[in-house]
């Protein structure tokens, strides 16, 4: 099967969104509940350290990263081998900062009904800017809990860019819908898996860094489950997720 026919786009002038493949998605793999996850964006980098030479060092990172597209960290790392102890210790340790559920992270499960309702609905919005709302991939059926499949791209949207990421999903085996969520691209599996063959999905999709969010990897695995936004607020992210193109036997009601 080529790449034309493993994955579908929506039709000229029509627009798809979370509402349009989250009920399918649920349903075929008997879904009882989701787990949710409530947050509020963490501190930059600026917020939780006042060193003016880390602070210079960050200057120079997002300096380059707009230049050529290197990632934030991967700057900060490259730039701090030259620094002294002090300065690279403090880089070190702001690399691993991750959000615990203890700063403010909220989960709860939800009935599939629920979410639903909301999700073809009014949808999750934020009145505040920094508020968060996310799907994890932690579920549960009747029997068991199990994992969505769910990546973090970190490439800007655009035609060729959606192509490239088919292409890279294909090499993956993995079916399912991919979604423009603004900045980038989220990837919704169509298919729910054990935590084992969840954590392998993770691991070999992290070798297609720098396509895939590594350090969002990274994340989920110290979380123990992924997650992806699936709220709105009225500055940072003012329109819903987008659906661009799904594959194999997925989407079929969307023809």
């Amino acid at each position: 099967m080529t790449r034309s026919d493993r994955w579908q786009r929506p039709p000229e002038g029509a627009t798809f969104g979370l509402a349009d493949f989250l009920p399918s998605l649920i349903r075929q793999n008997g879904i009882r509940d989701v787990l949710l996850r409530r947050l509020a964006r963490g501190p930059s980098l600026q917020g939780r350290t006042q060193d003016p030479q880390v602070l210079a060092l960050a200057d120079l990172a997002r300096d380059r990263s707009e230049k050529d597209g290197t990632p934030f960290w991967e700057s900060m790392m490259s730039l701090a081998r030259s620094e002294p102890l002090e300065i690279r210790t403090t880089v070190f340790k702001e690399a691993l900062y991750h959000r615990q559920d203890s700063d403010g992270v909220e989960e709860f499960w939800m009935s599939s009904e629920d979410f639903l309702s909301v999700v073809s609905g009014p949808g999750f919005e934020e009145t505040d800017a920094r508020s968060i709302t996310a799907l994890t991939s932690l579920v549960r059926n009747s029997t068991s809990e199990t994992h969505l499949p769910l990546l973090d791209f970190r490439i800007a949207p655009s035609p060729e860019s959606t192509i490239l990421l088919t292409e890279l999903l294909t090499i993956l085996k993995t079916d399912g819908y991919l979604v423009n969520s603004g900045r980038s691209y989220h990837f919704y599996g169509g298919r729910t898996l054990t935590a084992d063959d969840f954590w392998k999905f993770l691991g070999r999709s992290q070798l297609m860094a720098p396509f895939v969010d590594d350090r969002w990897i990274a994340h989920q695995l110290i979380s123990s489950k992924a997650a992806l936004r699936i709220s709105t607020n009225a500055e940072r992210h003012t329109s819903p997720p987008k659906l661009v193109a799904w594959s194999g036997r997925f989407g079929a009601h969307l023809q």
